[in-house]
């Protein structure tokens, strides 16, 4: 009987999985209907743990009533399988029921989640009834007395789970990837008929007959509400915390995997600790109580935890990116930090709460249905309360926070007195009370992202329901702009990302000069830039798609950049996933631009690379019109591939541009035949103003850049035959190894093989009206494919002004930045020299060659680039911050001022321009201004000595008495002396200088003694040791 047992236990370890991998199916199957909106994805869960609380409810009481239990299990197991096999047949006829709705209802209305939620039952339900009768079942059938329940229970719940963990490793790692979705749960079903199977094979042991039921006794009436109040708790931190660790790891398919993983564990994890330690716990009542206080602490932790993992883990992320392995473990390591002590704490409650709550074996199944179902209906409040209530209200730390009160509550029944006076209210009173005083006085501070510094200022931040948005002010510019959506980087106001978009946005109409787009759909709103550009050209109407309001509440930072498109009357703005509106509307438009995050920055963004997608588009297109699409040229070489043949197989004439580390593909249904001097009416036009900012002036460049048609790309997508699809999205599942690769040596690869395929002329293409100029392009494309400086030089030289020059100039910066780091800056110099010669109006190149000329002793000339690239950027903080440096190194001391006090305003919170403009303010005489400088900065940047001894200095020896305070200053010069380690010998002697003003000669000698042994050490000790003579004088010595 011990190894039919044991068999046992290993069926429903692989009942679990098979329990994870349905879930992560049917997620996608769901989220592919009803898109990725919040609404919709709450439908998916919510029937899925609806599914469980039934079948826990209702179908484990039949095993009270029943002489085999393991029969009674092989047939839910069965069940299981059958139902998923048949509802998933049926799933497939959900579209146009589904299409119906959504064109009638709003994307966040209750009709249309409501019909969500009908039709995720009928998809779901069936088999999670089944699934949620299994635990009750399976600890019915291996516990024969009532003192083995917490030992037997607590393994099986530990196996499950942990078999949980494997599913959600093979479905979010492997599976999907490899065999598709479909494929994917007939595996899972098959497991579970096999599952179900084994069990009726096995069965035969007769349990005892059952002892009469006894009803609940009313002391233990706590534990219902108990378990769900812990419910609540623990799914809704599990929400939040997935919210806060995207931050730090991505929101990748892998990303995702990980994170359920690590809270999986800790849940297997704690279920196994209460079966070593069951012999130990006379009182679980007590234990129970304990360990919802353990997780109300383990819970508080994880706030400051998590506030200092959000930066310093994405630097250490950033900085294993090139191997893949320790970036994995990584990831898990960081989930684990934050998730394992809590969630382990967790995964005691469940055990724990049913050796209080079952009473008899005769009505185990009702009693232990009864807590499971509890548990999993509060696990459904619990999601929806931290996704749709405590994120957009309250936000994710004071969410964090919020929660403990509900484990609190737990704590408080199964601690407190059964009476239901004074003294069972009391504490949990007190304790909401203390709760509210500290969430209304507490501000948490906004999360960090890696892409903006602490000086850059910022706009806008909202944790919202769908994402978190933050909108930067740049503080090295004025005129720059930035939105991070979950910590990504999706749209900028000037340089970078704003080159794309604006290249997206003009695209369309310089292709078509003769009949320009009146109707446009842009599928990603972002800072609303591109929609703005598309606007600037006259259309009729336009409509764009955005997934995340707080998107749209943050583009409205973006007012003075995007036109104000928001409050375009031809623009309409639609809250909803991108695909989903498309597949349903009725519409048709002239030009489909789809614009979004890296697939590698968000994981839903693989959909928008599928041939699913790509058809989709097809068919709402006008006649004549075009789908266009950005595309990273920093993707595996094979999987740029992948997204190029999907493209290819539903447009007959597809073409594909190169473009400043981008890649652009256009599909439609004729061959493109373009007037080239039509197309450059239409870019010397002012509507395209924001285009040839960037260097574009000139349609045979947009021509050139042209690499592949349909025909040409044939040999270079016939080295396989992947094709990314929703039904396997092979996209999602990418290779991390290839992925490692540095992003210079993907975008090499990349070109290298583009050009290699190239071929001129291109027989699907027509160009007239403008010579072309390949060569130069050439040498740019080679030259950066080989990291060939010289023909990248070549390029910013012959070629005439306009894109690659524009190019070759960002390359040979990007050069130069390397030299730079290896030591070479010799090298790098003139790598900057030709970046500026390439294209004269490039800030970054003048400010680099600038701050290199200065390092080089240069100071005259560096001074000229510095003061050029002020007049070509006013509103440069990093810029004036130089010029203004150099200038105080000639000894221009108000010229310098100026500069600096400019660079201070465009950057408020840059610590190294307040205590620059200090340094010059004190030298000019303007004392008084300097010490609130020198205060600004140590304000900006705790525990930075240069302001501290600088106000030191000045307060030191301010003429006036009444500022002057000699023993503040001595105070401040001493913490700038333990800053440096008394390793500085500037600090050493302005501490020196404030004991003498304070009439501590003593303390003046030793700290002029240990300047002077600093002197000695550098060489030059005269000035050091005249000083110091002059403090002994004073002394008496």
């Amino acid at each position: 009987m011990r190894w039919t047992n044991w068999a046992l236990y290993w069926l429903f370890f692989v009942s679990g999985a098979a329990g994870l991998v349905y879930e992560v199916v049917w997620s996608r199957l769901l989220k592919d209907l009803f898109g990725v909106t919040a609404h919709a994805v709450a439908a998916v869960l919510a029937s899925y743990l609806a599914g469980l609380a039934l079948g826990s409810w209702l179908l484990a009481r039949a095993v009270d009533r029943r002489r085999d239990p393991i029969r009674l299990y092989g047939v839910l197991e069965l069940g299981v399988g059958a139902s998923a096999l048949l509802t998933a047949a049926v799933a497939s006829h959900f579209e146009p029921l589904h299409a119906w709705a959504a064109s009638r209802f709003a994307a966040d209305s209750p009709a249309l989640a409501a019909l969500r939620l009908a039709l995720a039952s009928v998809l779901v339900l069936p088999p999670t009834l089944c699934m949620g009768a299994t635990l009750p079942v399976m600890t019915r059938a291996l516990v024969k007395r009532l003192d083995e329940l917490g030992r037997k229970l607590s393994l099986l719940y530990a196996l499950n789970t942990a078999g949980a963990v494997a599913g959600c490793l093979l479905a979010g790692f492997a599976l999907i990837g490899a065999f598709g979705v479909h494929p994917t749960l007939w595996l899972a079903a098959a497991a579970n008929l096999a599952v179900g199977g084994i069990a009726l094979a096995l069965r035969g042991g007769t349990p005892d007959p059952a002892p009469a039921e006894a009803p609940f006794p009313r002391r233990d009436s706590w534990v219902l509400p108990a378990v769900a109040l812990s419910g609540v708790a623990s799914l809704a931190l599990e929400v939040i915390w997935t919210r806060i660790l995207i931050l730090i790891v991505g929101t990748s398919t892998y990303a995702f995997a990980t994170m359920l993983v690590a809270f999986l564990i800790g849940i297997a994890l704690g279920s196994f600790l209460v079966h070593l330690l069951d012999a130990r716990i006379d009182d679980p009542r007590r234990v129970f109580g304990w360990v919802q206080l353990g997780i109300v602490f383990a819970t508080l932790l994880s706030i400051p935890l998590l506030g200092t993992l959000v930066t310093r883990g994405q630097y250490w992320l950033l900085g294993l990116e090139q191997k893949w392995v320790a970036l994995f473990a990584a990831r898990f390591g960081l989930a684990f930090a934050v998730m394992l002590l809590p969630t382990t704490l967790v995964g005691m409650s469940f055990p724990l709460a049913s050796r209080i709550g079952v009473h008899g074996i005769g009505s185990l199944g009702r009693e232990l249905g009864g807590i499971y179902g509890a548990n999993t209906l509060g696990n459904i409040a619990g999601a929806l309360l931290g996704g749709f209530v405590l994120i957009p209200l309250v936000g994710l730390q004071r969410g964090i926070a919020l929660l403990v009160l509900l484990n609190l509550a737990a704590a408080a029944c199964a601690l407190l007195p059964t009476s239901r006076g004074f003294l069972r209210t009391a504490p949990l009173a007190a304790a909401l009370c203390c709760c509210a005083v500290f969430l209304a006085a507490w501000k948490p501070r906004p999360f960090q992202s890696i892409e903006e510094s602490g000086e850059d200022a910022v706009l806008y931040y909202r944790e919202g329901l769908e994402s978190t948005v933050k909108v930067i002010q740049r503080a090295a510019d004025a005129r720059q702009r930035v939105m991070l959506v979950d910590g990504v980087r999706v749209g900028q106001s000037s340089a970078g990302i704003d080159h794309k978009q604006q290249l997206l946005a003009h695209l369309p109409f310089l292709l078509r000069p003769g009949k320009p787009p009146r109707t446009v759909l842009s599928i990603g709103l972002g800072t609303g830039i591109l929609m703005g550009e598309v606007a600037r050209h006259g259309i009729e109407s336009g409509v764009c798609i955005e997934l995340s309001p707080e998107v749209v509440e943050g583009a409205r930072h973006f007012d003075a950049f995007n036109g104000k498109v928001l409050d375009d009357g031809r623009v309409r703005i639609v809250v909803d996933d991108g695909i989903n509106f498309l597949a349903r509307s009725p519409r048709k438009w002239d030009a489909i631009i789809a614009d979004g995050k890296s697939r590698h920055g968000h994981v839903g963004n693989a959909r928008f690379y599928s041939e699913d997608f790509y058809r989709s588009g097809r068919e709402h297109l006008s006649p004549g019109g075009l789908l266009l699409q950005w595309v990273p040229l920093d993707e595996p070489a094979d999987e740029l591939r992948t997204i190029a043949r999907s493209f290819s197989r539903v447009f007959p004439h597809f073409y594909l541009w190169v473009a400043h580390k981008s890649a652009f593909m256009a599909g439609q249904e004729e061959p493109l035949s373009l007037d080239l001097s039509q197309a450059q009416r239409v870019l010397d036009a002012p509507e395209t103003a924001g285009l040839r900012r960037h260097g574009w002036s000139s349609a045979s460049e947009i021509a050139s850049m042209v690499l592949l048609d349909a025909e040409a790309a044939t040999p270079w997508l016939a080295q396989e035959d992947t094709v990314n699809s929703v039904e396997r999205p092979t996209l999602e599942f990418y290779s991390p190894g290839a992925q490692a690769a540095p992003v210079s040596v993907r975008i090499a690869q990349n070109l290298e093989s583009l050009l290699a395929a190239r071929r001129e002329p291109l027989h699907d293409a027509g160009f007239q009206g403008m010579p072309f100029d390949f060569q130069s392009r050439d040498d740019l494309l080679a030259g950066i494919a080989r990291s060939d400086v010289a023909r990248v030089r070549k390029a910013a030289l012959e070629a005439p002004p306009g894109a690659v020059r524009s190019w070759a100039s960002s390359a040979l910066i990007d050069m130069a930045l390397e030299r730079e780091a290896a030591g070479e800056r010799g090298e790098a110099l003139e790598l900057y020299r030709a970046a500026v010669a390439a294209r004269p109006e490039s800030v970054p190149a003048r400010v680099n060659l600038s701050a290199a000329l200065k390092g080089a002793g240069a100071t005259f000339e560096a001074i000229q680039h510095a003061f050029q690239a002020v007049r070509l950027n006013p509103d440069s903080g990093i810029a004036r911050h130089l010029y203004g440096g150099l200038l105080a190194s000639i000894g221009s001391d108000e010229e310098a001022v100026k500069q600096l006090r400019e660079a201070a305003r465009i950057g408020p919170n840059a610590a190294d321009t307040h205590n620059d403009l200090a340094q010059e303010l004190a030298l000019t005489g303007r004392h008084d201004e300097a010490l609130a400088e020198f205060g600004e900065a140590m304000r900006l940047r705790d525990g930075w000595a240069p302001p501290m001894s600088g106000a030191a200095l000045i307060l030191a020896t301010h003429p006036d008495p009444k500022i002057r305070d000699p023993e503040q200053a001595v105070q401040l010069a001493r913490r700038a002396a333990h800053l440096t380690s008394q390793k500085d010998q500037g600090v050493l002697e302005i501490l020196a200088g404030c004991y003498a003003a304070a009439d501590k000669l003593d303390e003046a000698v030793a700290a002029q003694k240990a300047a002077v042994e600093l002197a000695v050490a550098a060489g030059d000790p005269t000035q050091a040791r005249a000083v110091l003579a002059t403090y002994e004088r004073r002394l008496g010595r």
